[in-house]
C-alpha cells in the first residue's frame, strides 16, 4: 500500500555511516540522475539527458559531507522532522510509482503515488560538513504534468529555438 494514501502523516528513515558525499532522491525508473554545476552547490537537480531543463525534476541530489566513522539521517516525510531544521532547498519533483531514497551503501524503495509533489530540503546545520539530520519534505501530490521542454540549437545560421 502507498504510504501517502493514509490520512496521518508518514515518514521514511535511512541512516547511512561515511565516508559519503551525497544523498539522494530519484524515480526509481530513473537511468540517470543529476549532475553537480559547482562545489558550492548544496542541491543538485538539472541533467544533460533530460528533455525538460526545469521544474518538476525527477529526482535531486544533496550534498553531504560524512567522515569514516561518522553517520547521516535522512527522513523523507510530508512533514518536517524536529524544531532545530532549517530549510536549504525548494522546488517541485515528478515521480512513477517508486522513489529512490541512497546515501553511501545505504538505500531504500519507496512506494508513492505517482505525480507532481512540491518538495523542500531542510538540514539541521549550516553547512554539508556540519549536517548529520537531513529531511525531505514531499509536499500534497498533484497529477503528473511535466514542465517546458529544453530549447536546444538548432543547426544552420543565426539563433533559432525549437523544442524536441
Amino acid at each position: 500500500m502507498d504510504q501517502r494514501d493514509q490520512d496521518s502523516t508518514w515518514q521514511c528513515d535511512l541512516t547511512a555511516v561515511g565516508p559519503l558525499d551525497e544523498v539522494e532522491l530519484l524515480d526509481a525508473a530513473w537511468q540517470g540522475g543529476p549532475v553537480w554545476d559547482d562545489d558550492t552547490q548544496w542541491v543538485a537537480t538539472d541533467a544533460p539527458e533530460l528533455v525538460y531543463g526545469g521544474a518538476p525534476w525527477p529526482g535531486l541530489l544533496i550534498r553531504a559531507v560524512v567522515p569514516a566513522g561518522e553517520s547521516v539521517t535522512v527522513r523523507l516525510s510530508d512533514h518536517v522532522a524536529g524544531c532545530s531544521m532549517r530549510q536549504i532547498f525548494a522546488t517541485e519533483l515528478i515521480f512513477g510509482d517508486q522513489v529512490w531514497l541512497a546515501a553511501g551503501e545505504e538505500h531504500r524503495t519507496v512506494p508513492i503515488r505517482p505525480g507532481n509533489y512540491p518538495a523542500s530540503v531542510w538540514a539541521d546545520g549550516p553547512t554539508p560538513a556540519t549536517v548529520r539530520h537531513y529531511c525531505i519534505v514531499l509536499g500534497a501530490w498533484s497529477p503528473r504534468n511535466l514542465g517546458t521542454p529544453r530549447p536546444e540549437w538548432a543547426p544552420g545560421p543565426g539563433l533559432q529555438l525549437r523544442f524536441r
